[in-house]
């Protein structure tokens, strides 16, 4: 939030790092405009299920906001 606060108007935030679908809504709460993930899709057995967890935790974050 603190670093969020920092960023000049206007300009996109992007998280990157260890996002998950249990932290993405946090960082979208702190106010990431967006997340980027890699490690995810790797380590799970089901990308495909692992996308549509990463996007439900997105929206309901944009929807608390």
């Amino acid at each position: 939030r603190r670093l969020c606060r920092m960023v000049p108007a206007g300009l996109p935030i992007l998280a990157v790092g260890g996002i998950t679908p249990d932290n993405a809504g946090i960082l979208i709460d702190a106010g990431a405009d967006a997340v980027a993930v890699a490690s995810l899709w790797w380590k799970r057995r089901d990308p495909e299920g692992a996308a549509r967890e990463m996007l439900e935790a997105v929206k309901m974050a944009r929807k608390k906001s």
